[in-house]
C-alpha cells in the first residue's frame, strides 16, 4: 500500500502556526463518530502533547467551534449527519488567521479533487487506508507550512488536470461554481437566489453547461452529477 506524501513547497496561503511555540496548539477535530475522534485525538497528542482539542460530531457545531475558538489546524470528515465537510470550508478560510485544514475522507471523485483544490486543502488523508501515525505526520508538515496528500488524491488531481476534455476545463469558473447546487437538485429560482443572480441566468448558465457537457435532458444531467460526486451529503436537518 502507498504511503500519503508530503510536498515540499510551502503553502503560502495561510500564516503557518508554529509548533514549538509555547502556546498550546488549538485542534479542532470534526468527526461523526466518538471512537474514531478519539483515535485520531490519541494519534496526535503523542506528537502535540500539550494540545487543546475541541470535538464536534456535526457540521454545524464544528461551524460554532471554529469560529469561538479559532483553532490552528482542523480534521475534517467529509460525511458527516447535517452535511458535507466540504461546505465548512469557505467558513474556515473566512477564520482570521485560518487554520490548516486536513480533510480525512474515502472519497476522491471529481467533485471533491475540484472543490479541495480551489478551497486550497493543503492536507488530505484516505480515511480507510490510514495509519495512526499518518495524521502526526500529516499534522507535522501541514503546521510547517508544507502539503501532505494521500497517493488517492495526487493520483485523481492529476488525471483531472491531464484530461484536455475534462469538465474543469470546459466549463467557466460561474458554471463550476453551479455544479454543487444543480446536484442539489435546486430550482433556478433557489440556486439564483443563493448566488444573488436572475433565475433566467441561471436556467442559460444550465442550458450551456449542458450544451457543453454533450446532455441532451435535465434527467442526464442529474445523472452526470450523480456519476462526478456532485450530489451532495444529505442537506442539514432543520
Amino acid at each position: 500500500m502507498n504511503s500519503p506524501t508530503p510536498c515540499d513547497a510551502p503553502n503560502p496561503q495561510s500564516p503557518i502556526p508554529n509548533p514549538q511555540s509555547p502556546e498550546p496548539i488549538r485542534i479542532l477535530l470534526i468527526e461523526e463518530h466518538a471512537m474514531m475522534r478519539e483515535g485520531v485525538k490519541r494519534a496526535l497528542r503523542a506528537r502535540f502533547p500539550a494540545a487543546i482539542f475541541y470535538e464536534a460530531g456535526e457540521l454545524a457545531r464544528g461551524r460554532d467551534l471554529a469560529r469561538l475558538h479559532g483553532p490552528a489546524l482542523v480534521v475534517l470528515d467529509l460525511g458527516l449527519p447535517d452535511g458535507g465537510g466540504l461546505d465548512l470550508l469557505p467558513v474556515l478560510r473566512a477564520l482570521r488567521p485560518p487554520p490548516r485544514v486536513l480533510l480525512f475522507t474515502a472519497r476522491f471523485d471529481e467533485a471533491m479533487v475540484m472543490r479541495a483544490v480551489a478551497e486550497n486543502v493543503v492536507g488530505i488523508l484516505n480515511k480507510f487506508s490510514v495509519h495512526a501515525g499518518d495524521f502526526a505526520h500529516a499534522a507535522e508538515e501541514i503546521l510547517a507550512g508544507r502539503e501532505f496528500y494521500s497517493p488517492e488524491f495526487t493520483a485523481a488531481r492529476a488525471r483531472l488536470r491531464r484530461d484536455p476534455h475534462g469538465f474543469t476545463k470546459l466549463l467557466s469558473d460561474r458554471e463550476l461554481e453551479l455544479l454543487p447546487l444543480l446536484g442539489d437538485n435546486l430550482t433556478p429560482a433557489v440556486v439564483a437566489a443563493l448566488l444573488r443572480l436572475q433565475p433566467v441566468t441561471v436556467r442559460n448558465h444550465r442550458h450551456r453547461i449542458m450544451h457543453k457537457l454533450g446532455l441532451r435532458s435535465a434527467a442526464e444531467l442529474l445523472e452526470w452529477l450523480a456519476e462526478h460526486g456532485f450530489a451532495r451529503y444529505p442537506r442539514p436537518r432543520r
